[in-house]
């Protein structure tokens, strides 16, 4: 019971740090495709 207890935890930590990754890596995403589009429009406004 106590392995058990123990395997679940570790994989509940596992699975909450690449959740943490994933999200992460979105945000950033998000962040250099905000860049890139705020870029774009100021050099088309001139």
């Amino acid at each position: 019971m106590k392995v058990t207890n123990l395997v679940a935890l570790l994989a509940a930590l596992l699975l909450t740090a690449a959740e943490i990754l994933v999200m992460d890596y979105d945000a950033r995403q998000h962040v250099v495709r905000y860049q890139a589009e705020a870029a774009s429009a100021l050099a088309a406004r001139g």
